[in-house]
């Protein structure tokens, strides 16, 4: 989670939701990041065709990682601080008052 599947573009591949590790696919979140980082790839690569030389085609890929960043990194960042600062699930719960739910058997 956090954009932690890296790298976000190598050799031509690009990372596109789940696969670029936003959230945990688990929760449900993932399909509007899939969109979001689908609009970031093809807009990467519409300006990587654009380009006449291997060269330049090559720079403008590689844009798509600092792109995914500059969208994303400062909504991870205070997700991260945030659990930081909670800590773990059963350290949250205790601290709200609740108390943790005994482990299902099934």
């Amino acid at each position: 989670m956090g954009l932690n599947c890296q790298p976000h573009y190598a050799d031509g591949l690009l990372l596109v939701g789940d696969s670029g590790g936003p959230v945990s696919p688990a929760n449900g979140e993932g399909i509007a990041y899939a969109m979001e980082f689908g609009r970031y790839a093809a807009e990467t690569i519409v300006l990587a065709l654009a380009r006449c030389a291997d060269r330049g085609r090559e720079l403008a890929m590689r844009a798509y990682p600092q792109a995914l960043r500059s969208a994303y990194d400062g909504y991870f960042v205070l997700g991260r601080l945030a659990a930081d600062v909670l800590g773990p699930p059963q350290t949250a719960r205790r601290r709200r008052g609740g108390r943790p739910r005994p482990p299902r058997l099934c």
